[in-house]
């Protein structure tokens, strides 16, 4: 706490346009079966089914808990060094203050249903839901009225001195669940600000979230930072904005689903099969959007936890290219544990949060028909000649080898493919086209921060590549991509507000003349200065955000020029209009 305190060094105006911390992203690995080996177009091998031992209800129950409540120390990153050392107060109090009814609407953030309205204002009033005695209770907080925002009591808060945004008498940090716990699409609340738990799905993710609204909540739009937050959808983070790669990239919130039945991938760290951190025989699942966390979840996890604040003065400030001492080196493990006891905390408990996600992903994703009113959505005879289209235009990306209809089949063979960036034209054989920014990071690769969260297979692969997401559950999951910026940004959640958005994004998928792509690069509303290279550069209003936030600020080099979000992936234009609407009746029973 003294430590986070202390530090006091100021980042350049433009490191400050991509501050931003990561709460999401996470990949995690599982037990259960894979389905048969195949070799991707990187040579990585597909590995059959991992074993390990069953957890335990004790292990479930509490890995479930540190999902929910566990902080691991973040709380001190977001309330005490973001504001105090890096400038930055980004907008949590006000996302807890304002009223329960509105929390919904106004910030996308899915409210405890322990909780109710406090009647006199201030924060929702909630019973206590950790044990006295609980080991895990420093990590784990109280609750504060939404779900996986947790409150801590501040040392640091003077009592003499009236309550304020610097004065807070709470410390207020996001465990796993405040981005990948969303509303269940299957069985949606009547109001999304008042879900019961029935209504909420702990490890789906949290498409709806406006993390870039949260984050610039406190700054005006003439600061570069407000500009760079604004570009982010709904549901999505940059989670390379703090450690940053110097590039404005947002994407989706990892879901996690249907794991028994995704391929196993064989991984080494340092020329050695991992056999560590809940991978067995080097066999680890692939999650996010370029399979980066290709490491197993518990390692994967520790990664994602230093994104959210976990011994942030100790392990990850002195280790950022736009932090003190200016050049971004790798996060040292042994001196992280050795320096902070609630990385020691989280090593001791990551193993059970990991059960628990494998257990939880044993859940299949929403089901359209099984939702209230869904089936009035569904056409069997069209989806069943949709699913001949699928298996002759899509399923050589986006399946695992099992039939159609499989319960096994989960859409995706999860293998990576270049993302060559938007290209009006259509994609080269074997890219996805969509646009490149979130494919080009280069923080897990040898000698950057995150360099012992991934394998050889990724350093040797480096950046550029995107792979095939699962597209079960698709029609409760738009807009479309890893940017979530293919179709309107919808804000219902209700089963007729979904489809009508998956309607939406998949006419634009397969009828590109329908996109705006030239409106669907994200520019500066208002004039700004920036320093690029030491000077102070001029933005007018209208320039594309990435003109400034994809760039090295020693330099000035352009790291991604690719400014439309909503280009590429064309595949299926050429189809007919029946072939087209037959399509969509599929994917709908997916």
């Amino acid at each position: 706490m003294n430590a986070a305190r202390a530090q006091q060094s100021r980042f350049t105006i433009f490191a400050a346009t991509v501050l931003a911390a990561s709460i999401g992203g996470a990949a995690c690995g599982a037990s259960g079966g894979g389905y048969g080996s195949e070799t991707s177009q990187q040579g990585e091998s597909v590995s059959g089914a991992a074993t390990s031992s069953q957890p335990t209800t004790t292990q479930l129950t509490h890995g479930q808990n540190l999902w929910l409540k566990a902080t691991f120390g973040g709380e001190q990153f977001f309330t005490l060094l973001l504001p105090q050392a890096l400038d930055l107060t980004i907008g949590l109090n006000q996302v807890l203050l304002t009223p329960r009814s509105q929390r919904f609407q106004a910030w996308g953030v899915v409210n405890d249903p322990n909780c109710t309205a406090n009647p006199g204002g201030g924060l929702d009033v909630c019973p206590p839901d950790v044990a006295a005695g609980d080991p895990d209770a420093p990590v784990e907080g109280a609750p504060t009225g939404i779900v996986g925002i947790r409150q801590y009591p501040n040392p640091l808060f003077d009592p003499t001195q009236a309550p304020s945004a610097t004065n807070s008498p709470i410390l207020v940090g996001v465990a796993c669940a405040g981005c990948h716990a969303g509303l269940n699409a299957q069985n949606p609340p009547a109001d999304p600000n008042n879900p019961s738990w029935a209504n909420v799905s702990l490890t789906t993710g949290n498409q709806y979230i406006q993390i870039g609204r949260i984050f610039g909540a406190n700054l005006p739009p003439s600061d570069p930072r407000w500009q760079v937050f604004n570009t982010w959808a709904a549901g999505t983070v940059d989670t390379t904005a703090i450690e940053s790669d110097g590039i404005n990239n947002p994407g989706i919130i990892t879901q996690f689903f249907d794991f028994p039945d995704r391929p196993y991938f064989s991984v080494h760290q340092n020329s050695v099969l991992l056999n560590s951190n809940g991978v067995t025989s080097g066999q680890a699942h692939r999650a996010g959007q370029g399979g980066e966390d290709d490491v197993g979840c518990q390692l994967a996890a520790t990664r994602v936890y230093f994104n959210i604040g976990m011994c942030a003065a100790q392990c990850m400030l002195p280790h950022l290219t736009n932090g003190p001492g200016g050049t971004q080196t790798p996060i040292d493990l042994a001196a992280c544990a050795a320096a902070c006891p609630d990385f020691v905390a989280e090593q001791n408990d990551v193993g059970d949060m990991c059960a628990f996600i494998n257990d939880a992903a044993l859940t299949p994703p929403p089901s359209l028909a099984h939702a209230p009113g869904g089936s009035q959505y569904i056409n069997k005879d069209a989806a069943e000649a949709g699913g001949t289209v699928f298996q002759a235009n899509c399923a050589s990306c986006h399946s695992n080898g099992q039939g159609l209809g499989s319960p096994h089949n989960v859409y995706s063979d999860d293998l990576v493919h270049v993302a060559s960036g938007f290209n009006p034209m259509g994609e080269p054989p074997g890219d996805v086209g969509t646009n490149a920014c979130r494919s080009l990071t280069t923080n897990w690769e040898t000698g950057r921060i995150w360099a012992a969260f991934s394998s050889d297979e990724l350093k040797a692969r480096g950046p550029g590549y995107y792979r095939d997401v699962p597209l079960y559950g698709i029609w409760a999951t738009a807009p479309f991509f890893h940017n979530n910026r293919l179709g309107p940004s919808s804000s219902d959640p209700s089963v007729a507000g979904r489809v009508a958005a998956f309607e939406a994004a998949f006419n634009q998928l397969l009828n590109p003349s329908t996109r705006n792509e030239a409106g669907s690069v994200q520019t500066t509303t208002v004039a700004i200065t920036v320093s690029i290279g030491g000077q102070a550069v001029p933005i007018p209003a209208g320039t594309p955000v990435g003109a400034f936030a994809n760039v090295n600020p020693a330099t000035g080099q352009s790291l991604c020029s690719d400014y439309v979000e909503n280009g590429g992936h064309y595949f299926g234009a050429q189809l007919s209009a029946t072939d087209k609407a037959n399509l969509e009746a599929f994917l709908l029973t997916l």
